[in-house]
Order: C-alpha cells, then structure tokens, then sequence
C-alpha cells in the first residue's frame, strides 16, 4: 500500500471524532469541552497552536506539571462536563503504554478521544505530502520521514528503530566541510556537546563559532567546556563566542521554563512564570557583521520555527547549512520545511532520526 494511502486509512479510524472538529471553528464546537492530555512540550505547544479550537485544560497524571495558574491539572471526569454537551479529549502522549493507559480509560467512561497527531497530519495531508514527495532529496529521507510519521500514529518506537542515524547535527557530508571561513551558529548550545563534537571534527581552523544558550546553568557548565576545548586543541578563544540569550523572531525578553533545564535543554514561553531571558533575531545579530554564516544549528524545544522567520534576510542571503530539530511542535514536521523552501527554493532537504524513541528528528538543509 502507498504511504499516504496508509495513513489515510490510520486517520479515518479517528473519522467519527474528527467529523466535530472539521465544522471549523469556535462558534461551531461551542458545545463540546476540549481538553489536551498530555502536558508534555508537544502537548503545551499544541494549545498554543489550536487557534481556532478553545482548549478548557491540558490533563497530566505527573503532579509535578500541574499548575493551576496555566491550567494544567489531574485529570477528572467531572471537569469536562460543565454545562456542555460532552468531552472531546486530545490524547498528546508519546509512549504506547501511557497512551493505551489512558485511551482504555475514557473508552471506559465513554468519552470521545482523538490521537492529536493525527489531528493534526489530516488538518495538513497535502502538506505532509509535498514535502515527502516534491522537497524530500533521497530515498532514505522519504523512509525517514514515514517512520517517523508511524512512530508518532501509532505510538511505536519500533517504527524508529531501522531509521536510527549516528552523528546528529553532522550526518551529511555537506555538514562536515570546514574551512578558515567557516562560521558556525549554534542555537540551543546546551552545556557545549555539540561545539565539542565540532572541534573534534574540525581542529584544523574555523573563522567562529557562535553558541546561544539562554539557560544561565547550561551557560556556565558550557563557559568551562569552552576553556578546556581551546587549551586542549590549542584554539584562539576569540573565535568562540558565547551568548547567554535566547534566539527567536525578534528582539524581546521571554519566559525561560527551567523545570527540566538540567537534563533536556531550556525552552522559551510567553508566559510570566520563571526566568526572564533576552531574545535576538539572527537578522538583528548579524546586521553589523561581516561574517559570512555557513551553518546553523538549531535544538530549541519548539522554536525552531521562530527563529527561521527571524533568520529570513540571513538565510537569503548566505544560504547555510542548517540543522534544525522538528520533532518538538507536532506542525514542525511540515511547516519548517515549507517554508525553508518558501526563503530559497534551492535548498536540498534530507531528513534523519537521531534517536531510538520520538525524539531528535533533524532536517538537514545545504546548496548543491
């Protein structure tokens, strides 16, 4: 069976459910409360992203992300009943356990669930679909991208386990030409693993390496990385620059969310809980610069996206590589690939799968 003839007959398993949702708007599914279970990035990224669906709470069985105050909470059936019709719940869970846990116990308490992957893949076939089949370069992308699509349909990391490619952020052969000119941005620079798999790739002599980490922990635990790599490799330390602040569509200052900083990375919000952070767009960073980007990487729990739209003039421009995570936002998968292709059609695309479970999918972007 084609791909997308089989994905098509996965999502209309959900078509009784989605029958309400297609009627299109707030006006038309006034009647239902929605819900999200599943406060993970994805799930809170999704509410976000559901502009035209009122979202009532997102449940979560972890107590340590309820918060009151952001409306997440434990889940109780009463909460969805409150003088509306019925429940609708967005099932956002990654594991298959977890999201079988749960499907078995709102079929129990006949409530209406719907997998918000495939929501979201049947609100965008045609674009899932031209990047597989028009942007996609090679064989193993196409594969790639199917399997991660499965994963996320059927809750599988099996589906992943075949895909698994080694060096993350260095896959391709384009990702590993360096020259005295090569400028290097890295946008989500963690604790300095990927400036350290750089150098040792590349100790023969880079123009810079830009690392943005908001995070002021990972910062520092990068600074003294950053000092042992130029003592070590012998590395004027003015070709390193560190920057402790965030990369987006604009300058502003955001919301740094540090409950899992330690362990996942950081991610940005707009909302008033945590640490504020400064935020730059690449176009702002480089305006005054004469240096010539040769490749961007970027792992920014969710916004990837943002930081493209604020790299539109560079990008344009000086035609990078780039390495960018569309795993976190369910829409990344299509929308940052689209519009890569929108800011310069003559970008050649391949997909990888980093891991063995749901996470660290990279879109590798590079010139013939």
């Amino acid at each position: 069976m084609d791909f997308f003839n089989e994905l098509d007959a996965a999502i209309r398993k959900e078509e009784a459910h989605f029958q309400m949702l297609d009627c299109g708007g707030e006006e038309d599914i006034g009647n239902y409360g929605v819900y999200i279970w599943g406060a993970s990035l994805s799930g809170l990224l999704l509410r976000s992203s559901l502009a035209d669906i009122r979202i009532d709470a997102v449940f979560d069985s972890n107590p340590n992300l309820w918060n009151e105050k952001e409306g997440i909470c434990s889940f109780d059936s009463k909460l969805c009943t409150p003088q509306r019709k019925a429940p609708l719940i967005l099932l956002c869970i990654y594991k298959f356990a977890g999201y079988e846990a749960v499907a078995a116990r709102l079929c129990e308490l006949h409530i209406p669930y719907i997998n918000a992957w495939a929501l979201i893949y049947k609100r965008n076939f045609e674009q899932l679909k031209f990047v597989h089949d028009r942007l996609l370069s090679d064989s193993r992308s196409k594969e790639t991208y199917q399997a991660v699509i499965r994963r996320n349909i059927f809750h599988d990391d099996r589906y992943v386990w075949d895909a698994w490619c080694d060096h993350q952020y260095f896959a391709l052969p384009q990702f590993n030409q360096v020259s005295p000119q090569t400028v290097f941005v890295d946008c989500g620079a963690y604790v300095g693993d990927t400036l350290e798999e750089f150098v040792r790739r590349n100790n023969s002599g880079f123009k810079r390496y830009i690392a943005f980490e908001p995070a002021h922990a990972l910062f520092h635990a990068m600074s003294l990385r950053t000092v042992r790599l130029c003592a070590e490799n012998l590395i004027d330390e003015q070709s390193i620059v560190l920057e402790n602040r965030g990369v987006g569509k604009a300058e502003s200052t955001l919301t740094l969310a540090v409950n899992s900083v330690i362990k996942s990375g950081s991610s940005v919000s707009a909302s008033d809980e945590g640490i504020s952070v400064p935020i730059v767009s690449l176009d702002q960073y480089f305006s005054h610069s004469d240096d010539r980007v040769t490749c961007i990487k970027a792992d920014i729990e969710g916004a990837e996206y943002d930081m493209l739209t604020g790299a539109k003039k560079l990008i344009q421009r000086d035609h990078p590589n780039l390495a960018i995570s569309i795993y976190h936002d369910i829409h990344d998968l299509f929308r940052i690939p689209l519009l890569v292709h929108e800011l310069v059609p003559e970008y050649k695309m391949a997909v990888r799968h980093h891991s063995v479970s749901n996470n660290e999918t990279i879109l590798y972007c590079y010139i013939e």
